[in-house]
């Protein structure tokens, strides 16, 4: 999950179905159709440890992008400063900073 290597504690039903260390720098977090509750698509972005630099997108079913995600993840508020089509995701919801 995102929250371990961020050491952040999820709010809510969303837990990430797939989180994986890209390299030692980056790590990848996937969110299930039933997470983004977003017109039947799923999500996923990856953020940059070193930085706090976060990419992804929201997907359809058949994997075609439906919009990007940008932003940085802030490590002290835990929460992203989410740009793109997250705002309009739960997941995106959940995570973004006040």
């Amino acid at each position: 999950m995102i929250a371990a290597p961020l050491g952040l504690a999820l709010v809510g039903p969303v837990r990430a179905e797939v989180t994986f260390p890209a390299s030692l720098e980056v790590t990848c977090t996937a969110f299930t159709v039933q997470e983004t509750r977003f017109r039947g698509a799923h999500a996923f972005w990856c953020v940059d440890l070193a930085t706090g630099e976060l990419n992804g997108a929201v997907l359809r079913r058949n994997g075609v992008p439906v919009c990007q995600l940008s932003g940085v993840w802030d490590f002290d508020a835990h929460c992203g400063h989410l740009n793109g089509c997250a705002a309009l995701t739960a997941v995106g919801s959940l995570f973004a900073c006040p």
